[in-house]
């Protein structure tokens, strides 16, 4: 079983076909004419139309699918749900002004709703159930509801999508509403009875675009074929150079609150993965196409958007986040800070996660590591969640990248302790028995576990904790199975 890790600033030896092989299936499963990589991103809006009969079945992504746990405590949990959002057991609040009307199923949660008055109807979105239904006002009854395809919501009890919004097309008649899943909007064609998606696909192309430049840069560097580099670079330039397409270096309205005009700070997170982006810089720098003003103009780019997570209002707020969040933040200002060569600041932020409680913590704790990690390994802040081992899991896993960027400012963050053991370790280990299902996980967990985060953790163990190889070892072998993935924080094997 091998897990490969790659880090660009450390990268130093031979290069290795170890390495290359594990990259091949990621190469051969990507189409360097990838249309979606190259299209225009400054709309804000890519429109990609699939249209579906009312009755059919889309086709379910098993790999990617969230698995629903079965337990008596999951029981429970969806009894609860229901008791607060379905009006179970509960009796129309008609009176002489107002006539309430029961849907046809149990626990719909209609949020979205409007009137067609031509046609007499009120139209209604079941967040829950994933049904466009209508009311007859003429009749006075409900007409048969009609199913979406591939609802997502309708996959876990306790899940439903938002649909803040339906509105009637004047001539045609047809109904448009939103689904929050899937970062779309719907159309339901009344002449032919079928439905229509169009996905809002930003947040996706920006991690098809930071996997596609990471195999094709990793690929450079092992081969050195230039086709490799060159599409590599081509795609920075659609997304950071060219004027016509590129992206606006902030994330202002990456995360918004419909109906209002404003910008959320979590917004931010969507920009966690821009830093793999830097490493695939790294790893073109000689390619003799990739020119001085290529590197200047993509360092302005970063320039400008570390300027905007350092001094917007949403970047400040996000700074002061105590959980994952403010980890991702971090990580992000760290490392272009890094990659623009302003070392002061990236000493100065991972440097204050080391300080003693009496400096930091008081201070400015959303900085300290003492507060993210209890003694006993706890990440306090992880486990208000409803899938508080995956978060957990994802917070440490970025504590890691800040060890990782604190070996290039001789900052030891991977051995830092307040007790026996690193801090980092300490909260390794209060999840390894939870993991390798040795224990009972006592919090929050809605879905299956991340295995893909729960390996990652596991391999980057191995390298830095070598008094726990052992342990963590056998974990591995438990999580990772034959599992092979790319990463760009390590270049180091996990074998068994």
């Amino acid at each position: 079983m091998l897990c490969l890790l790659i880090s660009i600033v450390s990268l130093q030896g031979q290069k290795s076909a170890m390495a290359l092989s594990e990259m091949t299936t990621s190469l051969d499963s990507l189409n360097p004419t990838n249309k979606f990589l190259t299209t225009s991103k400054k709309s804000g809006i890519d429109i990609e139309v699939i249209q579906q009969k009312e009755n059919q079945t889309i086709k379910k992504n098993h790999a990617n699918k969230e698995v629903y746990n079965s337990s008596s405590n999951t029981d429970e949990a969806i009894r609860k749900f229901q008791q607060e959002f379905c009006g179970l057991n509960t009796k129309p609040n008609s009176n002489a002004y107002v006539t309430e009307y029961v849907l046809p199923q149990t626990c719909e949660m209609p949020l979205g709703i409007a009137v067609d008055s031509s046609a007499k109807k009120v139209w209604y979105v079941s967040t829950k159930k994933g049904v466009l239904g209508s009311y007859n006002i003429k009749d006075n009854k409900f007409d048969p509801e009609r199913t979406i395809p591939g609802w997502k919501a309708r996959e876990d009890p306790r899940r439903f999508s938002q649909v803040w919004d339906v509105k009637i097309e004047r001539k045609s008649g047809d109904v448009w509403f939103t689904d929050e899943k899937q970062n779309a909007i719907w159309r339901y064609i009344k002449s032919s009875h079928e439905f229509e998606i169009y996905n809002i696909p930003d947040k996706k192309n920006l991690d098809q675009l930071t996997h596609a430049v990471t195999v094709l840069s990793s690929a450079y560097y092992f081969t050195d074929s230039p086709k490799y580099a060159s599409k590599t670079k081509e795609l920075l330039r659609v997304w950071f150079l060219d004027d016509s397409s590129k992206m606006n270096p902030n994330l202002k309205y990456s995360e918004m609150v419909r109906g209002k005009n404003n910008s959320q700070p979590a917004g931010i997170m969507a920009g966690r993965n821009l830093t793999d982006i830097i490493d695939s810089i790294r790893l073109i720098q000689n390619y003799p196409e990739w020119t001085s003003d290529d590197n200047s103009g993509i360092k302005s780019w970063f320039t400008r958007y570390l300027s905007w997570l350092l001094n917007s209002t949403s970047g400040r707020n996000e700074a002061q986040k105590m959980n994952n969040h403010g980890t991702y933040y971090y990580i992000q200002v760290s490392d272009i800070a890094l990659f623009l060569n302003r070392t002061d600041l990236a000493r100065s932020i991972i440097g204050s996660f080391m300080r003693p409680p009496s400096l930091s913590s008081f201070m400015a704790p959303e900085l300290s590591i003492y507060s993210k990690i209890q003694p006993d390994g706890r990440q306090l802040f992880e486990l208000q969640r409803s899938r508080a081992l995956d978060y957990s899991m994802f917070n440490l896993l970025g504590l890691f990248k800040l060890a990782n960027l604190g070996e290039h400012l001789e900052l030891d963050l991977w051995n830092f302790r307040t007790g026996k053991d690193p801090l980092l370790q300490k909260a390794l280990d209060f999840l390894i028995p939870y993991l390798t299902k040795k224990q009972d996980w006592p919090y929050s967990q809605s879905t299956q576990i991340n295995l893909a985060l729960a390996s990652d953790l596991v391999c980057q163990a191995i390298a830095h904790y070598p008094q726990r190889k052992p342990m963590y070892s056998e974990s591995y072998n438990f999580l990772a199975r034959n599992t092979a993935f790319i990463h760009m924080d390590n270049l180091l094997p996990c074998v068994s």
